[in-house]
């Protein structure tokens, strides 16, 4: 709120930084400070502390254009982004937004299937209760399991794939259940695994 205050007073943003950028537009919008909420939407995207919250937040407070630069930079860094603190604290909403991205830029599907799985280890852990495959699973839940592309994991990847280890579930009968079609940023596989 200190920020706020500042501007309203002394016309000074300089403490507008990225841990506060998403709650000071926030406060901005609702106490309807143009000015500020202007200030806000052209802080540096790269600069924020939690692009999936600012991405999230600013779409619900109907700055698309701003949420969509959001959504662009999540896109080109996805490989780092959904290995960060901040991608695991995104609820099962988001979670399915971004992982039905066809223009995520990462190296390999096995990375978003690590990325999911993190996020509901970190789910688990919120909630009291041991990572086990079945946990992990109801974590998940199907919305998210179905936006992971398995055809496109390789067959050996896709062997330590340790989750689905549920009687009568075999993986490649199981793989053929969900979305195949690849990301911008990868090729098919050589082989798609039988």
């Amino acid at each position: 709120m200190g920020c706020i205050l500042v501007f309203i007073y002394v016309d000074d943003v300089s403490g507008l930084n990225g841990d506060n950028a998403i709650a000071v537009l926030y406060a901005a919008k609702k106490y309807d400070l143009p000015e500020l909420v202007d200030w806000c939407l052209t802080f540096p995207i790269s600069k924020l502390s939690n692009i999936f919250l600012a991405f999230d937040q600013t779409r619900f407070l109907g700055e698309e254009a701003f949420a969509c630069c959001c959504l662009e930079h999540i896109d080109l860094n996805a490989d780092a982004l959904i290995l960060s603190e901040a991608f695991l604290q995104s609820d099962q909403k988001l979670l399915c937004e971004i992982l039905d991205r066809d223009e995520l830029m990462i190296s390999e599907e096995i990375t978003i299937w690590n990325a999911a799985l993190r996020w509901a280890d970190e789910k688990c852990r919120q909630n009291g209760k041991e990572p086990s495959a079945a946990n992990r699973r109801a974590m998940l839940g199907p919305p998210a399991l179905f936006k992971i592309r398995f055809p496109l994991i390789s067959q050996e990847d896709f062997e330590y794939c340790s989750v689905w280890s549920v009687d009568g579930c075999r993986g490649q009968h199981f793989a053929a259940l969900f979305s195949s079609g690849p990301r911008s940023a990868q090729a098919l596989p050589a082989e798609i695994p039988n």
